[in-house]
This record gives structure tokens, sequence and C-alpha cells, in this order.
């Protein structure tokens, strides 16, 4: 579908070619900036489609004129869309904002340095070491971590884009670690790991990262402890691999909603009294942008957001609920454990937002079926 096509449509859906064609002009000006510069790169769209034309068939749906204005103005002034280059920009400072300050602390504390002195401790023997035996682990894709390793000169034999390696992966990441160490006259130290960064790009309810469910602790940060880390007294494949009594292990989010970082931090302290994990420590660190309860739907006094729920109230499809959706408590109309985000980020659009934006179901002869937006990939499914 043309642009200029995709436009017309527009204009014809939500009723302005009867009005002043000025608001027209003004409106279709906005919609092709904004598809330019962010949203014709979202990554889920099928090959040869753009914002302007999906825009215009997910319209469509709303059955009446007042409803796809409702829409309209909610795309327009509440959606809050994350870039690649947006992304890019919170890899580049993850490093310095984040990390640096950590191991600046741990050089500190083993040196007894004043910590005024910040080059005197980047420029030492202690810094260089601590730096060197630090892995840095992705827990998703968009996590970037190729990106994350060329910008910041790290090894490669430290930093993986996956946090589920085998067992040969760790003894060939000890073994590098044990050249470099000879390598630059480290011999007397020990060559074990002591810090770990599992990085994730965005956490909305702070559940795939750790959760609680029928009594027992799940997702990606417990099995990574219990498969690679193992516990006291038993570590496994790379807990061996660790210094004495475990590493210091640090999340660390480029997104996240205030609420999971606070949840996080108050289960991860439970997870470790309760399941012993071969670790010095567990930290959850403070994501580079934090979403507040300010950006959620709908806030108070809010017409854009109260006209918006209704929508959100009439056209729910509870077949976008499965087995994987009820860890968050909720049914999925504001998303995801009620996360009521309006949030995109470019390479997938998080369930943790409202479901019109990524709600997709079948047209069947008792339903109408919903069409996306912004069209999610599940990590749940196998196939689109």
């Amino acid at each position: 579908m043309k642009e200029e096509l995709a436009l017309q449509l527009l204009s014809n859906v939500l009723g302005w070619d009867g009005n002043d064609l000025s608001i027209a002009k003004e409106e279709t000006s906005k919609l092709k900036y904004l598809s330019s510069v962010k949203y014709d790169d979202y990554h889920n769209f099928e090959p040869g489609d753009r914002f302007l034309e999906n825009f215009v068939l997910w319209l469509r749906q709303f059955k009446t004129l007042n409803d796809r204005q409702i829409a309209y103005k909610f795309i327009m002034k509440r959606l809050l869309f994350i870039s690649e280059k947006q992304i890019d920009h919170l890899v580049d400072l993850l490093f310095p904002q984040r990390i640096i300050p950590v191991l600046l602390e741990q050089t500190i504390k083993k040196d007894n340095i004043s910590p005024h002195k910040v080059k005197k401790i980047q420029n030492s023997g202690t810094f260089k070491i601590i730096k060197r035996k630090t892995l840095f682990l992705g827990m998703s894709d968009g996590a970037k971590i190729d990106a994350f390793r060329r910008k910041h000169l790290l090894n490669n034999e430290q930093v993986s884009v996956s946090h589920e390696l085998s067992e040969e992966k760790w003894k060939r990441m000890k073994e590098e670690l044990e050249e470099w160490m000879q390598g630059n006259n480290f011999k007397n130290q020990p060559s074990s790991f002591e810090n770990i960064f599992l990085i994730e790009d965005f956490s909305g309810s702070g559940n795939s990262i750790l959760r609680l469910e029928n009594g027992q602790y799940k997702g990606k940060l417990v099995k990574f402890v219990k498969e690679s880390l193992g516990s006291k007294g038993s570590p496994r494949n790379l807990g061996r691999l660790c210094k004495e009594n475990g590493p210091e292990l640090f999340v660390v989010t480029y997104l996240a909603t205030a609420k999971a970082i606070e949840r996080l931090r108050l289960e991860t302290e439970k997870f470790k009294q309760k399941e012993l994990p071969y670790l010095t420590s567990i930290k959850i660190l403070e994501p580079l942008q934090t979403f507040d309860d300010g950006v959620k739907i709908p806030q108070l006094n809010n017409d854009v957001d109260k006209d918006f729920v209704q929508l959100l109230d009439k056209y729910y499809d509870d077949r976008l609920q499965d087995k994987h959706t009820e860890t968050g408590g909720k049914d999925m109309k504001y998303g995801y454990a009620g996360c009521s985000l309006p949030l995109i980020l470019y390479h997938n659009c998080p369930n943790n937002s409202v479901y019109l934006l990524w709600g997709q179901t079948e047209k069947t002869e008792s339903r109408s079926g919903l069409r996306a937006l912004f069209p999610r990939i599940s990590r749940h499914s196998e196939e689109r």
C-alpha cells in the first residue's frame, strides 16, 4: 500500500474528509514524520509493510468512528516507542554508568585507595584483574551483547550472548582467563571468576527474571543459578570455576519499571535465604531508564486514558490468555501482570503493554478477532 493511499484511507477511517482539510494535513504530516523517524523501523512488521498501512488496518477493526478517534488520540498522545538508536545509546552507557562503579568499589576495598583517585584506580593491576575476572552474559536477544562487547573492548572469552552455556564452554572461558593472567604477569593470582553481570534489555514485572510460583522459585535467574552455579556445598560447572563461596552476581537492565526493580530486590533476598545458591551476593542494579507509575494507563484526570480504557473493556479477547500469562496473576487487558504500559520496543512489543497494541487473534464466526498495531513475537511461541 503506497503512503499517499494509506494517508487517504486514514482520512476516511477517521472522518477527516468532510471536515476542515487543515486538520487532515496537520495530522498526516505528524504521522509521516513519526513513521519515518521511529515507527517504520519496528522489526516485526511483515516484509514490505510500514506503520501507516498497518495503522489504517488496525483502526478499521474498531466498530465506530468515535472508537477509532479515541484509539487514534491514544497513539498520538500516549504511545512510548523506544527506537534502536535509543537502545544503542543505553548500550553505550551501561559500562561506564553501571559496571565501572562496581569494579572501582571492589578495587578500592582491596587496595585501600582513596575513591577520589579514579585514574590511579583504573590504571592499577587490581582493577585490570577484577575487570578480566568478570563475566558479562545476556539474558535475551534484546540485550545486544555483541554490540556491548565491541563498544567496550572486552575480551571475547568473558562475554556471551547467552547465560545458558555448556560445561565445555565455561571451561574454555576459564582457560582463556588463565592464559590472560599468565600473559600479563599475574601468575601468583588465582584464575577464578569473581563477578557475573546478567544483562537484560527490559523488565516490566520482573517475573521472567525471578518469580515464586506454587512455592517454587522460577525464572531466568533461578535457572542460571541452579544449572550453572549450584548451591552452597554443591557448586555446578561454572560455580566450581569461580572464587571461593561463589561470585558476586549482578542483574542489570537497560529499561525497567520501578515496581519490577522493587519486587526483584525483595525476591532475590528471599531466594538467596531459601535456596542458598553458590553466590557471595546478588544485587539488582538500577536500570539506565526507569518507568514509574506516571506512564501507566490510566492516569487520573487524563481524558485520553479515560476513553481508551473503555476500548480495552469493549474489545478484549480472552484468547490472549494461556498457561504462560497466568503466571502474571491477572487477565491480559492491561498487559502481563497488569503493568498497564503504552510501551513499544523497536524489536518487539512487550506483553506488559496494554493488549490493543500487540494482541492478535483469529476471526471466527462468533468472534471478530484482533489485529495488532505492533505484532508481537512471543518467546513461548514456535511460530508467528
